[in-house]
């Protein structure tokens, strides 16, 4: 057989095409690798954000029995500091009640309990904010921008706390109480018109006068409050300002250039110098407090873009700390303190206004503080109390941290889990930093009884109190109490504020959406056949229908409704639709369960919601229908069927008949009594369970 030779280019094509087609499989095999790592490597971290959120669930839940209760009271506290103006106290008390409100609506919803007008947390927040105790119409933030108010400056801080629980909580708020959002809409265009005090040139005036006090606080202050008013308010409390978008914008605007120079160096005039990562404050440096305050000013900006699930505006982002800056500061805080993150004192020094040392004998006098085993009282470093740096501010500030870089590599990462995994050796998952009250040298978790007609505030004795004192040394070193439990008992403020800490870092980092615009609500309505149910029924009470908003397992919203019954009909209807907060202009596939405490489940699937309009689902009550016998009421239990008519029921309605049987679970056609016409309805509807309807966008 003869061969032919084949030709050298021909050779060389074929030998090119085949190094091509390995290089062509090998390359989409690296893809496909790179493609499947990255994929693991982002499941790692979403992982990683969910197992850090439910740890500040925990630590929300802690602090919850004590703080908010049906036991304790802040009706003293409350007359006490409203009756002392200027309202030099004013602030720390509603950064501290609202936040503790905060934490009330998130455990509410993250357990998908519902939130009502009349629940301990919502009360706190409403009465206290509006001033309902004394029936004065104007709410306290009003007198908080009083030019009397020598502490009028950290009004935009207690602004966003209490935004924030009201924001939480607006299923509860009282759809004809829009006072209370038209003064926050306020105070925020009186910060964004002001071109005295609220501005980046008046905090550069202040820096240069005194750079023993930094003024990045201030300035975060600002920009998270007139970013949450932007974002939060409906347009209806930004219409007397003007255009409500103009508004936004103008708020916007103020905020992005606030939280730039929050984070900015220089020599003269900036929070922090060239080339340094930590600010001083207090006429102390380095201060750590103060430099995580900035960081969680960054952190509650960013927290309302994520809850909202919308873009940052670019006048804010730009203006943002790049990663880089964040990871230096969370560098030159790691060099401050041990690995208990608790401070080195001997890096602490009193400075003067010019931001020199003032002499090394002048210390920061020691403060009180918890010791880490068995909270007894310790001093453990000179400088201001550890309440502010533990409580108020650090886990917020750390979060930001690792949510701008997740990766496990990062310092945000492992700053930010070295802090958890610190945490929850102490055991903060089980009781809060700072138990309610200390007495007799003991450490008490009953009640927070501290919360009574007292001084509180107690001084410091922080750098600035030193420093006068170091000047001239006949100035007193603040009017400190001689025992220490009303030192420490007068701080129950920060142990407060340890609530908006908790809060910021889980609504950071939660994939439940907890806040929307206010006035952004769907609404919902529906018609259901009720058979059995006796004709003299006109309604059903609120308290014996439950009806849940859901996308996907995910809650939206639980409500108890009044069902009415139409025209004589086995028909009934809410007596008013059912709100719907609302984080984005429109929701698909939403899903509308429905249960009376003796009815089968029936679920509307496939559900719009569309802002603005509302949702009406079967409007004739021909496709969907609640049948009688379940005798579970409103909660799942063990050993029964929730929503199915079974022998559960029946067992249950043979323990109680022929007895009174008013608002009882067996008492099926809601006549009073529990009787052989209820076995009737059982008997018929034996069997019989939920119902899944498909209705389409609506």
């Amino acid at each position: 057989m003869n061969k032919k030779n084949i030709p050298l280019a021909s050779l060389i094509a074929i030998t090119l095409t085949v190094i091509f087609l390995i290089l062509l499989i090998n390359k989409n095999q690296l893809k496909q690798i790179y493609r499947s790592n990255a994929a693991i490597h982002s499941e790692t971290e979403e992982n990683q954000t969910e197992i850090f959120a439910n740890n500040e669930l925990k630590f929300i839940k802690s602090i919850l029995p004590l703080y908010v209760n049906n036991v304790t009271t802040y009706g003293n506290l409350y007359n006490y500091v409203r009756n002392r103006p200027p309202l030099t106290i004013s602030n720390s008390y509603y950064r501290a009640v609202c936040s503790l409100a905060t934490l009330y609506g998130i455990d509410q919803k993250a357990h998908q309990q519902p939130i009502l007008f009349n629940d301990r947390g919502f009360q706190m927040m409403y009465f206290n904010v509006t001033n309902k105790y004394n029936n004065d119409l104007h709410t306290d933030l009003f007198y908080l921008r009083h030019p009397l108010n020598p502490e009028f400056w950290i009004s935009p801080a207690v602004g966003f706390d209490c935004l924030l629980a009201a924001n939480v909580m607006r299923e509860a708020m009282p759809n004809d109480d829009k006072l209370v959002l038209s003064n926050f809409a306020q105070l925020a265009y009186d910060l964004s018109s002001d071109d005295i005090d609220f501005t980046v040139e008046k905090y550069k005036k202040l820096q240069r006068e005194d750079k023993g006090n930094g003024r990045g606080e201030e300035a975060g202050f600002d920009a998270s409050y007139l970013t949450a008013a932007a974002e939060l308010l409906p347009d209806e409390s930004l219409e007397p300002f003007g255009q409500p978008e103009v508004v936004r914008n103008r708020f916007r605007k103020r905020a992005g250039e606030l939280i730039g120079y929050a984070f900015s160096q220089c020599e003269n005039d900036c929070p922090f110098t060239t080339n340094s990562y930590l600010m001083a404050n207090h006429n102390m440096y380095p201060n750590a407090l103060y430099t995580q305050s900035v960081m969680t000013s960054a952190a509650e900006i960013a927290m309302i873009y994520k809850q909202l699930n919308q873009e940052m505006p670019e006048v804010i982002r730009t203006n943002m700390p790049s990663q880089e800056k964040i990871n230096k500061m969370l560098a030159a805080l790691q060099g401050t303190m041990n690995d208990k993150f608790e401070l080195d004192a001997n890096q602490i020094k009193v400075i003067s206004s010019s931001g020199q040392p003032i002499h090394p004998e002048c210390k920061p006098p020691a403060t009180y503080t918890v010791r880490n085993d068995d909270y007894s009282v310790f001093t453990i470093y000179h400088g201001v109390t550890d309440w502010g740096f533990d409580a108020a501010m650090q886990n917020s500030a750390y979060a930001y941290g690792y949510s701008i870089n997740p990766d496990n590599s990062s310092i945000g990462y492992q700053r930010y889990q070295a802090l958890q995994n610190q945490q929850l050796e102490r055991k903060f998952d089980q009781h809060p930093y700072f138990p309610s009250r200390f007495s007799n040298g003991k450490w008490s978790y009953e009640r927070m009884d501290s919360a009574q007609a007292t001084d509180a505030v107690d001084y410091f004795g922080d750098g600035y109190l030193e420093f006068l004192h170091c000047l001239s040394p006949s100035t007193p070193m603040g009017q400190r109490s001689n025992s220490k439990e009303r030192q420490i008992n007068s701080h129950w403020w920060f142990n407060a504020l340890q609530g908006k800490n908790h809060a910021v870092s889980y609504l950071l980092l939660t994939k439940t959406p907890m806040l929307g615009r206010f006035g952004l609500n769907s609404k919902v309505n529906f018609a259901v056949k009720y058979e059995g149910i006796t004709n003299s029924k006109a309604e059903l009470p609120e308290q014996e229908t439950r009806v849940r908003v859901l996308r996907g397992s995910e809650v939206l919203k639980t409500s108890n409704v009044v069902l009415r019954r139409q025209n004589n009909t086995s028909i009934f209807t809410p007596s008013e639709p059912i709100s719907v907060p609302m984080t984005t202009a429109s929701l698909v596939n939403i899903s509308v369960e429905i249960k009376h405490i003796t009815s089968t489940l029936l679920t509307f699937t496939n559900v719009t919601l569309t802002a603005g309009s509302t949702a009406s689902i079967n409007t004739n009550g021909n496709n969907g229908t609640l049948y009688s016998g379940d005798a579970n009421g409103l909660t799942t239990c063990e050993n029964c069927s929730y929503g199915i008519v079974d022998s559960y029921d029946l067992n249950n309605f043979l323990t109680i008949y022929n007895v009174n049987g008013r608002n009882s679970e067996a008492d099926f056609n809601r006549d009073g009594i529990v009787n052989l016409a209820d076995f009737g309805l059982l008997a018929q509807n034996y069997t019989k369970g939920t119902q899944i309807i498909s209705v389409g966008a609506q």
